[in-house]
């Protein structure tokens, strides 16, 4: 064997700007194998055609495939370029949508922030709301709610993966009230897709301008009485309560905000 056409491990490791620890710890898993061994000194020897393979490997790194997963596409003399390409492109597209969804949600949280943040306890405001559809469980007695975990995790086996949503849900509790009594529900907004359009526990909140008060504390209970002047002949309306996000956010007593909108 000619080494002289062939690289060290320490020039292979050079020219792909991958530690030699790394190499050595490819070898151990059979993702790369040196060209040559010398059987002497033991110094791993690598052909330039290989610095391909390293490349890949970091490949896996940067789209978080495990390493061990290029050995489907290699062998001894060979190297699936093709096949682990396409494979390569399928986790990127994958990853590429799950950042994109991450950044629509920071942004949508921020502007949240910022629309909580203009409103201070105690006043009542109006604000126009889009059209929300929750996933919903009914709740008979939701001031014995005593936590927003308990909230959540009745629809954990339901949810999407984080890359289906464009905005981070809400939850909380929705009561809707009309002539024949009032229903309790606590809720998670779901994605605005197909898969969410209808079905028995489905349903749509009406875009509207809802009356809202922000409080410190739930105040679900006492909603007809915040809201009596706004609420004067109005016999079916729905409620939400939803816990909100702002700036200096206190997990020990997370805001709250009471929406009030007349059922057409």
């Amino acid at each position: 064997m000619n080494k002289k056409n062939l690289l060290s491990i320490g020039e292979i490791a050079k020219i792909t700007e991958t530690s030699i620890k790394s190499l050595r710890y490819y070898e151990r898993i059979g993702a790369i194998e040196p060209a040559y061994i010398d059987p002497n000194s033991k110094y791993r020897y690598y052909s330039i055609e290989q610095t391909y393979v390293v490349g890949l490997i970091r490949a896996c790194v940067e789209l978080d495939i495990p390493i061990k997963d290029i050995i489907k596409f290699t062998d001894a003399d060979n190297i699936d370029f093709r096949n682990f390409l396409e494979y390569g492109e399928q986790i990127a597209n994958k990853k590429l949508k799950a950042i994109k969804s991450s950044l629509a949600i920071i942004r949508d949280t921020k502007q949240n922030m910022d629309l909580a943040e203009m409103h201070k306890d105690g006043q009542i405001y109006t604000r126009a709301i889009p059209e929300k559809i929750f996933l919903v469980r009914p709740c008979d007695k939701p001031t014995e709610v005593k936590s927003w975990m308990e909230v959540i995790l009745p629809f954990s086996e339901e949810l999407p993966p984080n890359g289906e949503y464009d905005k981070q849900p809400e939850y909380g509790f929705l009561s809707e009230h009309s002539p024949a009594g009032v229903s309790h529900y606590i809720f998670i907004e779901a994605p605005d897709s197909a898969e969410y359009q209808c079905g028995e526990n489905i349903k749509k909140i009406p875009a509207g301008n809802y009356y809202c008060k922000q409080n410190k504390f739930r105040q679900l209970n006492n909603v007809c009485e915040i809201f009596k002047d706004y609420l004067v002949g109005v016999d079916s309306f729905i409620v939400i309560e939803a816990e909100i996000i702002v700036g200096q956010f206190k997990f020990t007593q997370p805001p709250t905000e009471l929406r009030v909108i007349a059922r057409i």
